[in-house]
């Protein structure tokens, strides 16, 4: 059990003696022994002013992703709210803007080029003059000691945050531009991806269908194109279906080799163990990725496996390359992309010669594995990967 907390207060010049709010940490106690400056007197501010329209796919902040920073598009409900747009407009939202949520203490979104004519709810934007001022402020204001620090400021409110206190609270003074920081802060932020919700649309259009009877890709998006944008999977590694090995054991046993399967794809969660040699290996540097669902996991193959049944194991031609696939793989992009070319009715499936075709932008392999060594864990929460970069 649990030691209680105690805290002794001086409550002679307290507002409140609300509890929450008496125990909500400082901006001194967040931040440390760093130097401060007041919010406000780094940015610009611009609130939504634009109307919503009717149906208009907007994004709001639970559609930001906690874990990777990814933007999901929805369908709004309803005209009539105020909303920022990202365009050139003096209302608008520009490029380098920080928008932050003004409810919830969710990641803020440093706007970039995948997120040009998208429309924000219930944010409000923080506009810098420095560049790296916006990827400073998008990071810390997205740690962990950011979010806690929102959370403080809407303690005694309905829930929303305060402008005005938020643009008072002292942030840490932001690092020189040519701090080597940044050069992690933004491949951190370009793994954020966009996916545009297509609900309640729909579309025809006129074609010419290839005569190889390859008309999947035609029929199931409006811009089929985009599965020319890259190099197909196929021509970058060997990708084959796993199976089960016809003997197996619950327990493991010296020389064995886990079993993957959809659950245990990442090497967690082994439940089956099975010889070398009575399966297809997966060995170090491969990607599994998990067969069934519209939605599914890859992960980095980290030591020797049994790639089973419902697994499908890519082996990139360059060995370099198992880290990237494997993050590119679950990226937003690819996961609308692998939806799109998944078939099967009541269990939708993703095939090997399907997943052969997933195309992958040349830019997901430009990172090096130095690169990659340098960044926190992708596995961990965003505001967890900021925590460590910018105070570890």
């Amino acid at each position: 059990m649990s030691s209680p907390v105690t805290a002794v207060l001086d409550l002679r010049e307290r507002a409140t003696w609300d509890v929450t709010a008496l125990l909500a940490p400082t901006p001194d106690e967040l931040w440390g022994q760093q130097p401060l400056v007041p919010l406000g007197a780094l940015v610009q501010v611009r609130t939504p002013r634009n109307e919503a329209k009717e149906d208009e796919p907007v994004v709001g902040p639970g559609s930001v992703d906690t874990v990777t920073g990814d933007v999901r598009t929805r369908r709004g409900r309803g005209a009539h709210r105020l909303v920022l747009r990202v365009g050139n407009t003096d209302a608008a939202a520009h490029l380098g803007d920080v928008l932050v949520p003004q409810l919830g203490d969710g990641p803020c979104v440093l706007i970039g080029e995948q997120h040009r004519a998208l429309t924000f709810v219930n944010f409000v934007a923080l506009r810098p003059e420095q560049p790296t001022t916006g990827l400073w402020l998008w990071a810390a204001l997205s740690s962990a000691r950011g979010r806690a620090l929102r959370r403080t400021l809407t303690v005694g409110t309905t829930g929303r945050l305060p402008l005005t206190a938020l643009l008072n609270t002292p942030v840490p003074v932001p690092l020189p531009p040519a701090d080597p920081c940044y050069a992690q802060l933004s491949a951190l932020h370009a793994r954020t991806s966009v996916a545009v919700s297509s609900e309640g649309r729909s579309w025809w259009r006129v074609t010419t269908l290839p005569v190889d009877g390859q008309w999947h890709r035609y029929l199931v998006t409006p811009t089929p194109e985009v599965f020319n944008d890259g190099v197909p999977l196929k021509e970058l590694a060997t990708i084959i279906a796993g199976r089960n090995p016809p003997g197996v054991f619950e327990q493991p046993r010296p020389g064995a080799l886990p079993v993957l399967n959809g659950r245990s794809v990442d090497g967690n969660k082994v439940q089956r163990w099975a010889e070398p040699g009575t399966g297809v290996v997966a060995e170090p540097g491969d990607v599994a990725v998990v067969e069934v669902g519209v939605r599914g996991r890859a992960a980095l193959v980290t030591q020797s496996a049994i790639a089973g049944t419902g697994v499908l194991l890519v082996k990139p031609h360059d060995r370099s390359h198992g880290e990237a696939l494997a993050a590119y793989l679950r990226s937003e992009p690819a996961q609308t992309l692998r939806g799109t070319l998944i078939t099967g009715g009541v269990i939708p499936r993703l095939s090997r010669s399907t997943l052969a075709q997933l195309p992958v932008p040349h830019d997901a392999l430009s990172a090096s594995g130095d690169a990659h060594a340098q960044q926190p864990s992708p596995h961990a929460p965003l505001s967890e990967q900021l925590e460590q970069l910018l105070w570890n």
